[in-house]
């Protein structure tokens, strides 16, 4: 079987910019959020796996560490988690048209939520 191409570094790096943020040198893995990546020094997971006709795109793609993506080899990023007890950690944190939001997947049910960035500094505040 042929090595597998690497993800061209250009591609990791808006990967990263667009699911982390280019002012964020390091935060959890997007797969198991548990385990620490580094803006220079991790890995681009599939949600859709290549051998499910995923394309590598930024879309598809998601910063995770080395353990995940070589553990997920060709399954879908989500059916990973599932059986691995990590379907409630979101995939996606981002900061959209003044709104927080975030996203994951619960077995078959994608969950959603968005909150103005307002409210969360109200909701802050008030506990001070």
């Amino acid at each position: 079987m042929p090595k597998k191409k690497s993800i061209p570094k250009i591609l990791k790096d808006l990967t990263w910019q667009r699911w982390i943020g280019d002012d964020i040198a390091k935060t959890k893995c997007l797969c198991c959020g548990i385990n620490e990546i580094k803006m220079n020094s991790f890995h681009c997971g599939h949600v859709i796996s290549e051998a499910d006709g995923g394309p590598t795109t930024v879309d598809n793609l998601r910063p995770v560490c080395a353990t995940c993506n070589l553990s997920m080899r060709t399954q879908n990023m989500e059916v990973f988690k599932g059986q691995h007890g990590l379907g409630l950690t979101p995939n996606s944190f981002r900061i959209e048209d003044g709104h927080i939001r975030a996203s994951t997947r619960l077995g078959s049910t994608d969950l959603s939520i968005s909150v103005p960035i307002s409210t969360v500094v109200q909701t802050v505040r008030s506990l001070f």
